[in-house]
């Protein structure tokens, strides 16, 4: 589960799932940064809340990255913010224990 304090004025936040594309036995030395979510990225979701969780996942290694979204002034279309993502937390689903790693 992803938990993340609100953003002011955000009507919803974008999450991005992607590959964890790391070399392995790198994976440690370098944080994951909210642009490797999307270099080969699985899915994304909006949400209206500041958590987030998913029942299946298959095996892999993970990089998710969290946006918040704010209404335009028409109030028809959601934008991400300008600053984008600021962190990535990436998990790595082939080992047991399963690891996350959140910077």
């Amino acid at each position: 589960m992803l938990i993340w304090h609100p953003v002011l004025g955000a009507s919803g936040y974008r999450i991005v799932q992607g590959v964890d594309t790391r070399p392995v036995g790198l994976s440690a030395d370098r944080r994951p940064l909210p642009s490797d979510a999307e270099k080969q990225p699985v899915a994304t979701f909006v949400v209206r809340d500041t958590s987030f969780s998913q029942s299946s996942v298959p095996a892999g290694r993970y990089v998710y990255a969290v946006a918040p979204l704010f209404r335009m002034l028409n109030d028809s279309v959601e934008v991400p913010a300008s600053f984008q993502f600021s962190s990535a937390v990436a998990f790595d689903l082939t080992a047991l224990p399963q690891v996350c790693r959140r910077f």
